[in-house]
């Protein structure tokens, strides 16, 4: 399919101003209105005022001017070479609201912008009004903060360091599904996993760790569905799943059907068994968890699949943010609602074309009233051209 044929437009923009990566709506129908943003910055120059890194209140951030004052000059492009990055990585975690005009457009209001280190992954704890952000400053940190509504801003809970060669690079909540035993998945830029425990006090302690990939842990996400049960993608073209009871260092299963890293993951929240993946060959896969030797569905949707999201609502509706060709909207066909006893094809049924960069944020609104009128509400995000848009999907939802 044309994307441009089926192109819908922006209703609504921001300038991010550092480069944009990661983007979640608040998962709550209270606070719709909310999202948040993930950026990171390269920097080229010690000067302050052009640096931006500055606290809320104005004053200069000491730990970041201090770091920057003692760090090499040399820099690379974007996050495909995150390894070799020297360690000069700015990043804010920006607080929007959203707020309709009439003529169904959106102005997009930044309630909180908080200086951090590079920010490459955001996720909400579904249960709860906690976001997890992975980020990195000379050792690798995970932080959560509590959005409160009263005030419209973000507090910081806790945080959680790894080692100081290592990089975040993606993190996922355990209990998507359930209010189980809290856990959460990071994957590390030395191909590392580890998996954080979190009490009723929202103490966190490391439960497991390894080496899962030769290079870059691109990716991880829980079975939702089983949460002893969790899948990693790797810059070494590999597809991986493990089982928490079971030794670590041995996969449940080792795929090599993508022909390069994979870089999404995300298992169905409304049927079992149903997972997509997507990698810088610019494919989509589709498996049936429960046979990972083939899978269902194979769509190139061309780009390089860095995020993909499956619909709030809609088990048969998948968001794919495809890094060098805009975001997509696609529809899974299948033999029947539960997807199976018979084939499967992806179609995709509109395009977001309007970013002028790498677009590696993509998500939906939890809004109802976006969903039930059949065209949600969308946001995606790009890396150079530092700009968050909203947008809908045009075609009706329904299967």
């Amino acid at each position: 399919m044309d994307a441009q044929k089926n192109s819908t437009s922006s209703l609504g923009s921001i300038d991010t101003e550092y480069s944009a990566d990661s983007i979640e709506f608040l998962p709550f129908e209270s606070n719709t209105q909310y999202f948040v943003c993930g950026t990171y910055q390269l920097v080229e120059s010690n000067d302050d005022k052009k640096l931006g890194v500055l606290t809320n209140n104005g004053q200069l951030n000491e730990k970041i001017k201090d770091q920057l004052e003692n760090e090499p000059k040399d820099e690379p492009n974007d996050l495909s070479s995150i390894q070799d990055l020297p360690k000069k990585r700015l990043g804010r975690l920006l607080l929007y609201k959203l707020e309709k005009t009439n003529q169904e457009k959106f102005i997009i209001k930044e309630c909180q912008r908080i200086e951090t280190a590079a920010i490459l992954d955001t996720k909400w704890l579904i249960l709860s009004f906690k976001i997890f952000r992975c980020l990195q400053y000379n050792f690798a940190s995970f932080m959560s903060d509590q959005f409160l509504n009263s005030k419209e801003k973000l507090n910081l809970l806790t945080d959680f360091q790894t080692n100081e060669e290592k990089l975040c690079l993606s993190i996922d909540w355990s209990n998507k599904l359930s209010c189980q035993s809290t856990r959460i998945l990071g994957t590390q830029s030395d191909g590392s996993i580890i998996v954080l425990s979190v009490d009723a006090n929202f103490g966190i302690n490391a439960s497991h760790q390894w080496i899962a990939h030769e290079f870059e842990a691109w990716i991880g996400a829980f079975n939702h569905w089983n949460t002893n049960v969790l899948y990693t993608g790797g810059d070494d073209s590999r597809l991986k799943g493990w089982d928490l009871r079971m030794e670590p260092s041995s996969p449940i299963f080792n795929s090599g059907r993508h022909e390069a890293g994979v870089c999404s993951i995300q298992t169905n929240p409304h049927t079992e068994h149903l997972m997509a993946t997507g990698s810088y060959d610019e494919h989509i896969l589709i498996w049936d968890t429960r046979f990972m030797k083939q899978p269902l569905a194979d769509h190139q949707v061309g780009g390089g699949v860095w995020r993909l999201k499956w619909h709030p609502t809609q088990p048969h509706l998948l968001l794919a943010g495809c890094m060098y060709n805009g975001a997509h909207l696609l529809n899974i066909n299948a033999h029947n609602d539960r997807f199976k006893d018979g084939p499967l094809s992806l179609t995709r049924i509109c395009s977001f074309m309007e970013h002028q960069s790498i677009v590696y944020g993509v998500d939906w609104s939890y809004s109802q009233d976006h969903i039930d009128r059949g065209k949600p509400l969308i946001a995606s995000c790009s890396f150079y051209d530092h700009v968050v848009h909203l947008w809908r999907g045009i075609s009706d939802l329904s299967k």
